[in-house]
């Protein structure tokens, strides 16, 4: 069984068959078909690097030495802040009262 899918060009209007793939192109202009779907790919992958550009606590192969021992360090005292944190919201929580 095949469900054949169409899909309306934004860009002349006229109906196309669509096989569900971002690149697919209007049969008629030559415009993508799936225009959001490829700018959403395009700013997810653009978040991903400003995130990948902009975290301080990602430890990279060109850092230091030194500045991967500060890294790690600063990883442990957060990791450690963050457990003791989530013990006293456990003990209020527990709390009779």
């Amino acid at each position: 069984m095949s469900f054949k899918n169409e899909i309306k060009c934004q860009r002349c209007g006229r109906w196309n068959h669509w096989e569900n793939r971002i690149f697919d192109v209007c049969y008629f202009c030559g415009e993508f078909l799936d225009i959001q779907s490829i700018y959403k790919e395009a700013r997810e992958t653009e978040r991903a690097i400003h995130y990948e550009n902009t975290s301080f606590l990602v430890i990279r192969k060109h850092d230091k030495w030194y500045i991967r021992i500060i890294k790690k360090i600063f990883a442990v005292v957060n990791l450690i802040f963050i457990a003791l944190v989530g013990f006293m919201v456990f003990l209020v929580s527990i709390a009779p009262g």
